[in-house]
């Protein structure tokens, strides 16, 4: 069976699904992110996914119509409810299911929070204090020298750039 087929007959799992050239607009996001992307699985091109950050839901475009349609889209909306991890709804307090559309804002905050964190590790020093909620920073370059003065002046303090780089971005996620 060839990528095509697999992806008719929904034969592939969450992981091969990607959302890749991410595009955010952050002056242009009000209530949502704007942003446009492309919807791949198993690396072919479904689709082009985008949305206005107007709060709405998001748009495809589709490419290819004779393979994949909005039929199509419809019934990966389906499996993806199936097949996705269940999220806690807080305002309703239950477990829902993940459908497309929130599968895309995951993928949409997860860029835009790395980007925000790659942006942050580079400007200043991050750390966390033991003793403290939150995330702090120190104004000053994230250079070794500077990171191993603030560490030798304030070792009951742990630097986000003293650790393994998945470590800190999940940290600064729970943080920020």
């Amino acid at each position: 069976m060839n990528k095509i087929e697999k992806i008719k007959n929904f034969c592939f799992y969450p992981k091969d699904m990607q959302l890749k050239a991410i595009k955010h607009y952050p002056s242009m996001s009000e209530e949502t992110y704007c942003y446009e992307a492309n919807l791949y699985i198993l690396d072919v091109k479904i689709c082009r996914v985008h949305n206005r950050g107007r709060g709405g839901s998001d748009d495809f475009d589709i490419e290819t119509s004779h393979v994949f349609n909005y039929d199509f889209l419809q019934k990966l909306d389906d499996w993806c409810k199936k097949n996705l991890p269940k999220w806690y709804f807080e305002y309703q307090k239950k477990y829902v299911s993940t459908s497309l559309e929130v599968w895309l804002g995951e993928q949409v905050t997860e860029y835009v929070t790395r980007k925000e964190f790659n942006t942050a590790m580079r400007k200043n020093v991050l750390y966390i204090n033991p003793n403290k909620k939150g995330l702090f920073e120190f104004i000053a370059k994230p250079t070794d020298k500077h990171i191993e003065i603030l560490e030798h002046r304030n070792p009951q303090l742990k630097f986000l750039h003293l650790m393994p780089r998945d470590e800190a971005f999940k940290l600064f996620k729970e943080l920020t």
